[in-house]
């Protein structure tokens, strides 16, 4: 189990509090996988997903990324659990 502190705490939640969730969910996902290629075999159920133009304008992409950055805000509010 992590021990945060609580000034560690209120450094992660402002830090978090700051994010632009809904603008940066697909582009840190659309990012891993263009710099990282080999990463797609991971998501081999997503189609389309063969160059860049293609993972940028795909809705998978976009809705994976959202769902992994919504879990992590989760996470953000439970830290005493992690």
């Amino acid at each position: 189990m992590i021990h945060f502190s609580d000034h560690e705490k209120e450094l992660i939640t402002s830090l978090w509090g700051q994010a632009d969730v809904e603008n940066i969910c697909s582009d840190s996902l659309i990012r891993l996988l263009m710099v990282y290629p080999w990463t797609r075999r991971y998501f081999h159920h997503f189609v389309n997903i063969h160059d860049a133009q293609a993972i940028i304008h795909n809705l998978q992409v976009k809705s994976q990324g959202k769902k992994v950055l919504h879990a992590f805000g989760e996470v953000v509010k439970h830290l005493d659990n992690i």
